[in-house]
């Protein structure tokens, strides 16, 4: 992940104690189509992120 809007900060709390943080590895493991959930691998668990908060963070395809 490459950022999360730092006017959010609750944002960046939740995520945070899920492990999901900035600069650490994320794995979209399945889109689920019409507006499902994104479901991701990050810190070895596996999570389900709704779209609406999948689409307030910054990800960028590992090089």
């Amino acid at each position: 992940m490459a950022q999360i809007p730092q006017e959010d900060l609750g944002l960046a709390a939740d995520l945070a104690a899920l492990r999901i943080l900035p600069g650490e590895a994320v794995e979209v493991v399945e889109v689920i189509p019409l507006g499902g959930p994104i479901l991701i691998q990050a810190g070895g668990s596996p999570y389900a992120l709704g779209r609406d908060l999948a689409g307030r963070v910054t990800v960028v395809e590992a090089s």
